[in-house]
């Protein structure tokens, strides 16, 4: 569930980057930096609308898209069983997202600002403050490692969120690690390599313990 407070913070975050895209907007240069190519390097440009405002929209929409899918009955429901951990999901993720916007700002403003490594250090934090709730996420069809397993059992589902939260722990960690340290692309491997096999080992790991267990007991 998403308590009213979280909803304010919400609103207060896409509201905040809305008004620093309005005024950095007469700032801008007419191309204003907006890709950038897996060498770091500025590869695409865009006009100051793009930079300053069409990311704010952007934003918001997510914004709006995962609050609605919380208000949903069946799914509200089974977020409830969660309190709050969804709520402060949606909060990293858009708050993650206006960090990324005001990297992309700062650097069009002509600030000394790295953006590549910024979006992967901020990845990395993502990545470990939501592998560090993964434990605390109860059973649900929106938020968490979702196989057919983990779906069907709570048990599955707890037994997998326990371990696979401190697996992405340690890929955000070790992203943040690469992005701070190392060249650009370490980041980017870290990631590559780490997403695709946490995934496969969640598939692998929920259904040897969903043939352990069944559908099991509702966990506690």
């Amino acid at each position: 569930m998403i308590t009213r407070s979280q909803i304010f913070w919400l609103a207060a975050l896409v509201l905040g980057d809305a008004f620093a895209g309005v005024i950095s907007y007469q700032f801008l240069p007419t191309r204003s930096p907006i890709h950038w190519n897996l060498h770091g390097q500025v590869d695409g440009y865009g006009a100051p609308w793009e930079v300053a405002l069409a990311f704010p929209v952007i934003v918001a929409v997510m914004a709006g898209v995962l609050l609605g899918v919380a208000q949903i009955p069946q799914v509200a429901t089974a977020l409830a069983r969660s309190g709050s951990i969804y709520g402060r999901m949606v909060i990293a993720g858009i708050a993650v997202g206006i960090l990324i916007h005001a990297l992309i700002l700062l650097n069009a403003l002509g600030k000394p600002i790295d953006v590549s490594r910024g979006i992967f250090v901020a990845f990395g934090l993502l990545f470990a403050v939501l592998g560090n709730w993964m434990g605390k996420l109860r059973r649900n069809q929106v938020a968490g490692i979702r196989t057919p397993w983990t779906l069907k059992s709570d048990v599955v589902w707890e037994r997998t969120h326990r371990i696979g939260g401190r697996f992405m722990v340690a890929i955000g960690l070790a992203t943040l690690l690469a992005a701070l340290v190392f060249p650009f692309w370490a980041a980017l491997a870290v990631l590559g390599v780490g997403v695709p096999a946490l995934v496969v080992w969640a598939f692998v790991y929920s259904r040897r313990i969903y043939q352990e267990v069944g559908e099991g007991k509702p966990a506690a």
